[in-house]
């Protein structure tokens, strides 16, 4: 039996993708995404930048729980944050676009 608030990584991958299409974003605190969006206007991410932000990504896949998750996120430097909220977005808004394609 799984503890009260766990969930398989894919499973709350996607339940973290249908509440983000509700405008509803509980794996980042709301200045994470401030942060992540005014940082688009400023310089490019590294290389070294983008390899932590996927290194990130592929931790957070096998963290079990919402709680787990953030709690990951808190202990990261400010730019792999901000370049895994704005991947989560980026990855949102595909989510979104295939399910305004599909038809019931």
């Amino acid at each position: 039996m799984k503890p009260e608030g766990c969930a398989p990584a894919g499973e709350l991958a996607e339940d973290l993708l249908q509440m983000g299409s509700a405008g509803v974003h509980p794996l980042f605190e709301a200045r994470w995404i401030r942060r992540a969006f005014e940082r688009l206007n400023r310089a490019p991410w590294s290389g070294k930048q983008v390899v932590d932000a996927h290194f990130a990504l592929r931790h957070l896949s096998r963290q079990r729980s919402l709680a787990r998750m953030r709690a990951y996120l808190s202990t990261l430097p400010a730019d792999t944050v901000d370049l895994v909220v704005f991947l989560y977005f980026r990855r949102l808004d595909a989510f979104m676009d295939q399910a305004e394609r599909t038809l019931h």
